[in-house]
């Protein structure tokens, strides 16, 4: 039952870096506002709201948890295998170096922006992952090599991401998103906690039928139309859609089905993935409600 939460992907919204609809909200965001969205700046506004919806996790995996049980040995276990690591070695700490080298210079973007304003996370990330073709490790050989980066590359996730943003253009180029929008503006929404609960609420229902990169990438333009459409302030609006995206967990689809293939019955699934769903729209839409109206950064940026 832990991969409920597990094949929900909670914490994904926390982090630009946290999936690849993430890279596509990241993307339209950027071209709405028309400057780069810092990092920092993600993780101030969604962090606060990813620990309301971790607390409901808990809460549901601690209701399902096995009253008595426990792993015997399990302790043990990762200990004598932590063990035998061993010390660590030249190229694993020089990998570690460039890893918390580039996560500190992707937070650290804002101090730097202004003098070299094409060094965004992603090619710092690049850049410094490049220098483990050149650097050698503690056998004098190369630390990466392209056989051994070929195969390590999800290029699946590469094409997902391309086509999240193609099925994007392809939404709002040909009018799709508008007339989505122009029927949901059908409804009796005036702005308040009605519309962030119905924003919300189709941000993860698309998730639920279709992979997170498909329904950000469909859900961002539509709710842009509504908000338009309804005179709003679409900031608010769409930084609940981007949570709504990354909070599905009822059908085995996309990474969801993971856990059904490994055992996880498909009607546990379904049954107690509605309630946390069900929860989760109702906390996130009363929480992003409070902040568009309490916390200002939440409404620019």
């Amino acid at each position: 039952m832990l991969a409920i939460v597990w094949g929900a992907g909670i914490g994904d919204f926390g982090s630009p870096l946290g999936g690849s609809a993430n890279l596509v909200a990241l993307s339209y965001i950027e071209s709405y506002i028309g400057h780069e969205f810092m990092y920092i700046d993600w993780l101030y506004r969604f962090v606060p709201i990813l620990a309301l919806v971790f607390a409901i996790n808990l809460a549901v995996i601690l209701r399902l948890s096995p009253k008595g049980k426990n792993l015997h040995g399990g302790a043990d276990y990762f200990k004598e295998t932590y063990r035998g690591f061993g010390a660590m070695r030249r190229g694993e700490k020089i990998g570690l170096a460039l890893f918390v080298a580039a996560t500190v210079l992707a937070f650290a973007r804002p101090l730097y922006a202004a003098w070299l304003p094409g060094m965004k996370p992603a090619y710092v990330f690049f850049a410094l992952g490049m220098l483990t073709f050149v650097l050698k490790d503690e056998r004098h050989e190369w630390m990466l090599t392209w056989a051994e980066a070929e195969k390590g590359i999800m290029w699946g996730m590469i094409f997902l991401f391309a086509g999240g943003l193609a099925l994007g253009r392809l939404i709002t180029e040909t009018g799709a998103a508008l007339v989505i929008a122009k029927g949901l503006a059908l409804l009796p929404l005036h702005g308040g906690l009605e519309t962030m609960l119905s924003v919300t609420a189709f941000g993860t229902v698309l998730s639920e039928i279709s992979s997170n990169t498909a329904a950000a990438s469909i859900a961002i333009p539509v709710v842009q139309g509504l908000a338009a459409e309804l005179s709003m302030n679409p900031i608010p609006y769409l930084l609940a859609s981007i949570i709504a995206v990354n909070c599905a967990y009822v059908l085995p689809v996309s990474i969801r089905a993971i856990g059904v293939s490994y055992g996880l019955s498909a009607d546990a699934l379904l049954r107690e993935g509605l309630i946390v769903s069900v929860l989760t729209v109702i906390a996130v839409s009363l929480a992003c409600w409070a902040a568009m109206l309490f916390w200002p950064a939440f409404s620019t940026l």
